[in-house]
């Protein structure tokens, strides 16, 4: 059980300094973390609404609606309503939408594979797999 403890202890301590490394995502150009992270999502789905949004990313409905704007603002989704009064809205992806993602996603992709260049394809595929895992269960939990 201590084993457990500290390997829990390890993952927390790990998975913290990740998300405060923004050297990942610095001079990537193009648009912000969160709004790359919608349009990837958005681009997914293909229409989707904000609440859809909301709940995949357990966030609540204001901040996914920020972000919603930012990309609507810049042209990379377009809104689609659905009743007489707009509260009702799905999201697709634009044309621009598609480039600019297909853009960032190839500079991203760059950047962690000059980062990652040493690890051994299997390492690679550990990590994948475990990385999948993780989100997954902070998905269900």
């Amino acid at each position: 059980m201590e084993s457990h403890k500290y390997s829990v202890r390890v993952i927390e301590h790990e998975v913290a300094i990740l998300a405060g490394i923004s050297a990942l995502h610095q001079d990537l150009g193009g648009i912000e973390r969160p709004e790359y992270i919608l349009l990837r999502q958005i681009n997914e789905y293909g229409m989707v609404g904000v609440k859809e949004l909301a709940d995949e990313f357990c966030l609540d409905h204001s901040t996914i609606s920020k972000h919603v704007a930012v990309l609507e603002s810049q042209g990379l989704i377009k809104r689609l309503s659905l009743g007489p009064d707009d509260r009702l809205s799905l999201f697709r992806t634009t044309e621009l939408g598609h480039e600019v993602l297909n853009k960032n996603k190839e500079m991203r992709l760059d950047k962690y594979a000059s980062i990652l260049k040493r690890w051994s394809n299997r390492d690679l595929q550990r990590l994948g797999e475990l990385l999948s895992l993780l989100n997954r269960t902070l998905a269900d939990d």
